[in-house]
């Protein structure tokens, strides 16, 4: 794959269409043109396919079969797994429009979460009555500044997280949101120490 300047990309997993299982994947992708691979806007589906997992309704696809689908398509690439306590993952995450150079050794991330945990309008994209386990790239961190509307306004001051929702519709101008850090921290999953699982890449890294 054709390495190019790593820069933040929201793909959306209904690129596929019909079943909706490749969330891991697509957020995923992110992670990957973060590190600087010329990600295309299919590739969740090409790491479907490597990762060996049949499509079938219900059937997602977990942080094993992400490991063994770059294994074939991507061996060399520096992606890492494992937990990030809360504060590893907030100060690993870039800024948005900071000085060249400032990004350096900040990373994008996947996480899982629990929807059924998060406020009402996260879970607009999946569906409402969604229960279960689903992937999210988080992109940015940045203190809330109040800007983004009265939902912001409510938050000056407090962490906020860059949320880029794989089932979010580019049509309809999605393309990740800002998000307070204390609304979805307790429904991301997390290992036996309580750290968030994540897998994660650092600017400009491929190989």
């Amino acid at each position: 794959m054709q390495i190019v300047k790593g820069d933040l990309y929201f793909y959306t997993q209904r690129v596929d269409g019909r079943p909706f299982v490749n969330c891991m994947l697509y957020s995923f992708c992110s992670v990957l043109r973060w590190m600087g691979y010329d990600v295309p806007k299919d590739y969740g589906m090409a790491l479907r396919k490597a990762s060996g997992v049949p499509m079938a309704v219900g059937r997602g696809t977990s942080t094993s079969d992400t490991k063994r689908a770059m294994r074939r398509l991507l061996p060399d690439a520096p992606v890492l797994y494992g937990g990030l306590s809360d504060s590893d993952l907030w100060h690993l995450l870039p800024r948005l429009n900071v000085k060249p150079g400032k990004n350096r050794g900040k990373a994008v991330v996947r996480v899982m979460v629990r929807m059924h945990q998060l406020p009402t309008y996260l879970r607009r994209h999946v569906g409402y009555t969604w229960i279960g386990g689903h992937a999210i790239a988080i992109g940015y961190r940045r203190t809330c500044n109040g800007s983004g509307g009265e939902r912001h306004a409510k938050h000056i001051g407090e962490p906020e997280v860059y949320w880029m929702d794989p089932m979010g519709k580019p049509s309809k101008g999605y393309s990740g949101e800002w998000v307070p850090w204390k609304q979805v921290a307790g429904a991301l999953y997390r290992n036996t120490e309580g750290a968030t699982r994540c897998a994660y890449g650092l600017r400009d890294t491929a190989a």
